[in-house]
């Protein structure tokens, strides 16, 4: 789904029910107009949304929504801005003046995917767990919002419990050993990195959770760390038996490859400098080459 064909959806809102607050009958065109998709679409249609209401999202517009004076409200009045279609929603984006002033809201807009989702697959819309590459949550945006932006300060692997003891079986059989010691790749992604002065508006450091997964490579994004709101972490995939067949250059190769993946992925949610990434993984790549 292009982002012509996002608003081409959002067209399908009842446009006089959503003025008369009645956000439920708004929302059902769209409902119906999104169930004629496939699932792919749907979830497309799901990071348009997310995207228009992240830049949405900034202090400008919040301190100019009169009545939102709260993170929901705020959201719910993006939302409402949105609803109202790709005209309006532009002369809102260029003009934090223009946010609504009164209790116009439509947070009905956040459910029409699930909906048109459940009606698709026939599951219960509670079942839809979709994660978008933006969040639209008020404060997300944080550059928009003031924050200082990040130097990435740590990089670091994380070795689980169950990899462990697979790497343990798989020397036990093979009788190879197989380090894991990649502290020095980390350390030295981030530094080159620092030296860009590549920024985030979130995070001071990386991990990556080392698992037995069974797609050797795959990278999967995990939540924000509990313990610190500035530490981000992906689960990494491998398999103890093909890592024991590769030498040491293929390994460095590997644990460069993940890094890049997962920094990439940031870059690609975030609209960070992706280019700076691939200028540090050429880098690494061609001095492992000399070594």
């Amino acid at each position: 789904m292009t982002e012509d064909d996002f608003w081409i959806c959002i067209a399908y809102v009842d446009k006089q029910a959503l003025g008369a607050e009645d956000t439920q009958s708004a929302k059902e065109p769209l409902v119906n107009y999104l169930a004629q998709f496939d699932v792919t679409e749907v979830e497309s249609f799901s990071e348009h949304l997310a995207n228009a209401l992240y830049e949405l999202d900034t202090l400008a517009h919040a301190e100019e929504a009169g009545e939102s004076d709260t993170d929901d409200s705020f959201l719910y009045a993006r939302c409402y801005v949105v609803g109202m279609g790709r005209a309006h929603y532009q002369r809102v984006l260029a003009s934090p003046c223009k946010m609504p002033k009164d209790l116009s809201w439509f947070e009905d807009l956040l459910y029409a995917a699930s909906d048109a989702w459940s009606r698709l697959s026939g599951r219960d819309k509670s079942d839809w767990n979709y994660a978008t590459q933006k969040s639209y949550e008020t404060g997300s945006n944080r550059y928009a919002w003031g924050s200082k932006p990040f130097r990435i300060a740590l990089i670091r692997f994380e070795t689980t419990t169950e990899l462990t003891k697979e790497m343990q079986t798989v020397e036990r059989k093979e009788n190879v050993r197989l380090s894991l010691n990649q502290t020095n790749v980390a350390t030295a992604f981030a530094s080159q990195l620092r030296a860009l002065e590549f920024e985030t508006p979130s995070y001071e450091e990386i991990f990556l959770r080392l698992t037995p997964l069974a797609n050797h490579g795959e990278i999967r994004y995990l939540e924000e760390s509990e313990r610190d709101d500035k530490v981000v972490g992906f689960e990494a995939g491998l398999k103890p038996q093909k890592y024991s067949r590769m030498d040491g250059h293929e390994r460095f190769v590997f644990f460069i490859d993940l890094l890049s993946d997962s920094l990439k992925w940031l870059a690609d949610r975030d609209g960070l400098d992706r280019a700076k990434i691939e200028q540090v993984q050429a880098s690494l790549l061609a001095t492992g080459k000399q070594n």
